[in-house]
């Protein structure tokens, strides 16, 4: 106790403490506002050892011991002479210790068996005692009525025989129930102690023990036993002090430790429904006193095991130790939580959660409900309702992150004052006794908190004292009940939001007002609770590129299995991420057209060490590689540029864990990144939030504070998420066309399966969040103008032109027939037809196809092929899906109307279609339009072999005259209509004498080796061999020197003023790829040409990245391929011959051609000589080609030529010469001259190093 504060007991007396929810073992002072209850200054009460037995009292209960020092009352007898009765009492009654009848407990004898206790030597293993032994140590320390010990003793009970007893053998040796249920406990106990540690802090005991030599008689769990017990508890508790008193410190020292002391946070206080899942093994805080009396304290208690108990039994205990440990808290006016399920032993077990297996939390419920009025005065039953709260069942999880089957039963104590008043709480029990022919005993006990332990201060034997404590108690209530009204008056501190909901909008938009589709989120996230899915919805309006889950049961009720009931989402594992073939990955997995989900920990139910759950030990080992090769791979700029990538990371639990797999995946990330600013940490709370960062600063030396939200709720984070959401362009509710003029439903989910086709739906445009929205005006402004520049055409631009106001969108002359070849579909006869549309590069025939398709949207199932990428079975296998979704047995279907632009093989892709057809002798279902671009149109049509149209670069009058009407309408509506490149060119009928004036007037002053004029060059060079190419935005601003354009602060746009006004920004379905590669299915083998040109390394260059080889080596195979495709049939035995040589200079100058060869070589040689050096190669003798030339270093395999670059990466070269090859298959180091031909590139003048 404080100085200031005598103790509560009078005399000299100590009570042991040996109850199971026990943890420190020196008692903590009251709070200093509480008044002392007792008269003396020496000495010292017991914890919850000083009740009586907890689980033998009870008003039905069979006679039983409950384990962890919880002693029978066998050997009681009426002691109406020298004690009061203890269930009379309460502050106002009077002093009935003069009563004649009192039903009492009998105090143990203090002479003979306490010296017994005292001088009694045990050998340190049970499995050495005599039987002597084991009588003594029933008799001496289990207070076994003598009767019962004799009679074990008659039957040659040794300690090995006592160690192999089970409840059963007690029972038919003639132990009754209770006694046996205490000895069997004891056993464990004392087996637990025996260990090493423990038997070390047992020597301490016996060493100090030896110096004490007062006897005297001191409370303990049966109510009296001799001072021995004391002394040896008084002792325990000087040992076991440091050990707890150091705890918290203890706990964070070792917390960064995956072995020692995982740390689980505790449930918050009074918060049945609070996010919470506790770790199996893993250990809750050690318990302490009170800090002050809203500050709950915490008891730790492991109910009996139902497989040596009954249910009765087990609820017994349950509500035994409940309600003592609730009537505590409410005398001392304390919050408090009792545990059930976590050990409470002290030393390196404390606190470990170990968990119940519970067949109904209704039993527990229903026993709270049932029990209070037999625990509690009639007077005080309502009051312990209201303060006492009812069970709360927290789950415990595997180390692996899957569920158990396992709970931690949790009862909160909250005794306001406004409650409890000034009254005293008495605990009524009956102790059974263990012989059959007595009479339950009924007592009255006053729990009060000591520290981190409860107290029955009426168990002290001495009359005197007694009498004393019921005095006083009073006026300590009442300054107890006066402390506590203080504490609640006490006006709690503001908690400051520190505007965290305007840092959240901030961090999610890039400063922006809204978050806008072209974001891709990458979402991290471990175990989200049950009580919080609900707020996690939000991930289903944005646009989620992948999310890494640390739930290994996420599919089956957690967060996928939210999203997967109405977003499509592939279930993936890391190590689907580990090769090394860019575009194989993003094809395979279907990136960018559906959300990768991703096991991080695997997924519950797999076996395989890649898939099934593991522990953060056994993650760190096996699988944090695959992690840190998939984060690399997501954070690539190739894939995902950084201005176009969100990282939210939800924290929902906290970590304490420095080597957690959810923190090496965040340090992944951030190596990635280089830093933070593409990340956004959101923490469930500020105590997460305080793990986080200080575990993320030690990991990576910087504070993330302001790159964190943790005050909000996930109900407000998710609220304000969706709030910031751009405005929807699209209705929310699609609808398809269908039989009999009905419409049938799209579902988000089945239209994102149809990843190949963009739907045109009849409502289509209408009754959008965006009509209703401020910005609608300049929206529309966007949209036209966007259009009319050379952008492509949208859905909204025929919207736009059919409301109030508008002109109607250009009808070109051929609409009308090629409406006609579609409409009526009666009129074929194979299930799928094909109607095709050719025209000139740049003459509006896409734009005339999709006005078609949105003129006939109701009366068929629209859609056009986005990915130019997809086979022609995977097309065909979603045109069904479309033509069938909505149906079931009914007849009839409504026809599918699909746009395919460009396609490389026409005649493929319908016979896909009609192979898939179940009924081929139905009425036409599918219309394939099939529009095409061909520089003669005419020619086209002629020798087509379906129905066609076509168009050319050339106005009729009747479109001049519509297009220089909508010129005046633009004029009106937008500030500088000239600017709108591709509607001029169009609306002056394709004059080139306008082309080149205004390429002329725009481009004077550019100068072509800045950085805009390296752009434009590229661009033109590119579209000049396929038309419509384009470049990713981050290459283009990586070329202009726009190093970090994530806020935004600098633009494309800005950097390339004054000719911002020839370029187009839009967003295309393809990703992830370097993307002059949509021309990879060309037949032009100069597109190919140009491509391997400006792609190969030059002399100080290497191949950094696995993906730039993969890019090489793709237009390489498609030069050859195209070459062939195009040439084989008019020289089918020639090869390309090169024009350009890899030279020793950078850049463009590495690119040497074969006429500057010829030019050096004509100083000195005649054409002659010049055609007989190049045809026997002895040109690459003359030492001014070895001046000029970079000779390269490669390998000789298999009778290839191989160019190395590192030591993984090398490229198939074609000799030019096979007469430069040995035989015999020899694998040799070489070296060699390149040239590059449409074929491909060439090895010239080989040579063998060795």
């Amino acid at each position: 106790m404080s100085p200031e504060r005598p103790s509560m007991a009078s005399g000299n007396t100590r009570s042991s403490r040996k109850s199971a929810s026990s943890t420190s073992a020196s008692v903590k002072s009251f709070s200093p506002e509480r008044p002392d209850l007792s008269t003396r200054k020496d000495s010292l009460i017991g914890g919850k050892g000083a009740s009586p037995s907890l689980s033998s009292m009870s008003p039905e209960r069979p006679s039983m011991a409950s384990g962890n020092t919880r002693h029978p009352r066998s050997d009681r007898r009426s002691a109406s002479t020298t004690s009061p009765s203890l269930q009379s009492f309460s502050p106002e009654r009077p002093d009935l210790s003069t009563q004649k009848h009192r039903n009492v407990l009998e105090p143990f004898s203090c002479g003979k068996h306490a010296t017994e206790d005292e001088d009694l030597a045990l050998p340190q293993l049970m499995e050495e005692w005599t039987r002597e032994h084991v009588r003594d140590w029933l008799i001496t320390h289990l207070r076994i009525s003598q009767k019962v010990a004799e009679s074990l003793y008659d039957q040659e009970t040794s300690g090995a025989c006592l160690m192999s007893f089970e409840k059963q053998d007690l029972l038919e040796l003639g132990v009754p129930p209770a006694p046996a249920l205490q000895i069997l406990r004891q056993v464990e106990k004392f087996h637990r102690r025996s260990e090493p540690s423990a038997r070390h802090q047992d020597q301490d005991l016996e060493r100090i023990t030896e110096d004490r030599e007062e006897t005297q008689t001191v409370t303990t769990d049966s109510g009296f036993h001799s001072e021995s017990a004391s002394v040896e508890q008084e002792v325990r508790d000087v040992v076991e002090e440091p050990i707890i008193e150091n705890s918290r410190e203890h706990l964070q020292v070792k917390s960064l430790s995956p072995v020692k002391r995982p740390v689980c946070a505790l449930r918050p206080f009074d918060k049945s429904n609070a996010p919470v899942f506790y770790t199996h093994h893993h250990f809750l805080p050690a318990v302490t006193g009170p800090s002050n009396l809203l500050e709950p304290v915490h008891e730790y208690l492991l109910l009996p095991d139902p497989e040596e108990m009954s249910q009765k039994e087990v609820l017994f205990e349950f509500t035994n130790e409940m309600f003592c440990f609730a009537a505590s808290c409410m005398n001392s006016r304390t919050n408090g939580t009792i545990h059930f399920g976590v050990t409470d032993e002290p030393g390196e077990e404390h606190g470990q959660i170990r968990g119940h297996k519970i067949s109904s939390e209704r039993l527990y419920s229903e026993v709270f409900e049932s029990h209070v009025s037999k625990y509690f005065d009639q007077l005080h039953i309502n009051t312990a309702r209201s303060c006492i709260r009812p069970p709360v069942f927290v789950q415990v999880q595997c180390e692996d992150g899957t569920a158990s089957d396992k709970w931690v039963i949790e009862v909160d104590v909250v005794p306001h004052y406004s409650l409890t008043q000034e009254n005293v709480f008495y605990t009524i029990l009956k102790i059974p006794s263990s012989q059959k022919h007595l009479q339950k005993s009924k007592i009255e006990c006053l729990f009060v908190r000591e520290g981190s332990r409860k107290v029955n201060i009426l168990a002290d034997p001495n009359p005197r004292v007694f009498q004393d404590k019921i005095k006083e108690i009073q006026e300590k209530v009442k300054c107890w009940a006066s402390a506590r009204r203080a504490a609640e008056e006490k006006p709690e501190p503001a908690v400051s939001s520190e505007h965290q909901g305007h840092r959240l909008k901030q961090l999610i938009t890039r400063g922006q007002d809204s978050l806008t589709n072209s974001i891709q989120v990458v979402v991290v996230t471990d175990k989200c609770h049950k009580s919080q899915l609900e707020f996690m919805d939000f991930l289903k309006e944005l646009n989620l590129f992948s999310v890494l889950d640390f739930d290994p049961e996420s599919d089956m009720n957690g967060t996928c299995h939210l999203y997967r009931s109405d977003r499509a989402a592939n279930l993936h594992f890391p190590h689907m991420y580990t090769s090394q073939d860019r575009t194989s990955v993003i094809a395979k997995l279907n990136l960018f057209k559906q959300t990768s989900w991703v096991f991080c920990n695997g997924q519950a139910g797999e076996e395989s060490d890649s898939e099934r759950p593991l522990t953060p030990s056994e993650w760190l080992k096996k699988r944090s590689g695959d992690i840190n090769s998939m984060v690399s791979f997501l954070c690539s700029p190739d894939l995902l540029p950084k201005h176009r990538l969100l990282i939210l990371i939800f924290i929902h639990s906290p970590v304490y864990d420095i080597s957690s797999p959810v923190l090496e995946t965040f340090c992944a990330l951030y190596r990635s990144l280089e830093g933070m600013d593409n990340m956004l940490c959101i923490c469930k709370d500020s105590e997460v939030f305080r793990e986080w960062k200080k575990l993320v600063e030690i990991r990576c030396k910087e504070d993330i504070s302001n790159k964190c939200i943790y005050t909000l709720s996930l109900h407000e984070i998710s609220s304000t998420i969706k709030k910031l959401k751009e405005p929807q362009t699209r209705a929310s509710r699609r609808f398809l066309p269908s039989t009999g003029s009905s419409s049938v439903l799209l579902e988000k989910k089945e239209e994102e399966m149809m990843t190949d086709l963009e739907i045109l739906c009849e409502n289509e445009c209408d009754k959008t969040e965006m009509e209703t929205n401020t910005f609608f005006e300049e929206f529309k402004k966007n949209i036209e103008e966007e259009f009319y520049r050379g952008g492509q055409v949208s859905w909204w631009n025929f919207n736009l032109a059919e409301q109030r106001g508008s002109l109607p969108f250009i009808k070109r002359d051929k609409y009308d027939e090629l409406h006609q070849l579609i409409c009526p579909v009666q009129s074929y006869t194979s299930p799928c037809v094909v109607v095709s549309l050719f025209h000139h590069p740049g003459c509006g025939g896409t734009t005339l196809a999709k006005h078609i398709l949105w003129s006939l949207k109701s009366k068929f199932r629209c859609a056009v092929v986005k990915n130019q990428m997809a086979t022609t079975k995977e097309i065909a296998l979603q045109v069904r899906t479309l033509l069938t979704y909505g149906k079931q047995d009914q007849p009839g279907y409504t026809p599918v109307l699909l746009l395919v632009d460009n396609w490389y093989d026409i005649g493929d892709l319908k016979q896909c279609i009609i192979s898939g057809a179940t009924d081929r002798n139905q009425p036409n279902m599918v219309v394939i339009l099939n529009c095409e671009r061909t520089q003669f149109p005419d020619e086209a049509s002629r020798h087509s072999d379906h129905p066609n149209v076509f168009i050319s670069a050339k106005l009729s009058s009747k479109e001049k005259d519509l297009f220089s009407e909508k010129y005046q309408e633009l004029k009106d509506n937008h500030d500088k209509p000239d600017t709108f490149y591709a509607f001029m060119i169009m609306k002056n009928d394709f004059s080139k004498d306008y082309i080149s004036d205004l390429v002329n007037n725009i481009l004077k002053d550019l100068d072509v080796g800045s950085q805009q004029g390296r752009l434009l060059s590229f661009l033109a060079l590119l579209n000049t061999y396929v038309n419509g190419s384009y470049m990713s935005l981050s290459l283009c601003e990586e070329l202009m020197g726009i190093r970090n354009p994530l806020w935004r602060q600098e633009t494309l746009e800005d950097k390339m003023n004054p000719y911002s006004t020839l370029l187009i920004t839009f967003t295309v379905e393809e990703h992830g790829t370097y993307q002059a590669r949509e021309g990879t299915r060309s037949n032009l083998p100069e597109l190919y040409y140009l491509c391997m040109l400006l792609m190969w390394p030059s002399r100080d260059q290497t191949l950094k990245h696995f993906t730039e080889y993969n890019n090489i080596s793709t237009y390489i195979r498609s030069a050859k391929r195209s070459f062939h495709k195009r040439f084989s049939f008019i020289f089918p035995s020639r090869s390309a011959i090169a024009h350009f040589f890899l030279g020793k200079s950078n850049g463009l100058g590495r690119i040497v051609s074969k006429a500057k060869l010829d030019q050096i070589l004509q100083e000195s040689k005649s054409t002659d000589q010049l055609k007989t050096l190049w045809h026997t190669g002895l040109v690459w003798g003359d030492p001014a080609i070895q001046e000029k030339l970079l000779r390269v270093k490669g390998r000789s395999e298999n009778g290839d030529i191989y160019v190395t670059y590192g030591t993984n990466i090398k490229i198939m070269i074609r000799p030019a010469y096979l007469g430069d090859i040995r035989s015999g298959y020899s694998r040799e180091d070489v070296s060699f001259y390149i040239g590059f031909t449409l074929e491909g590139p060439v090895a010239y003048g080989v040579k063998y190093e060795n």
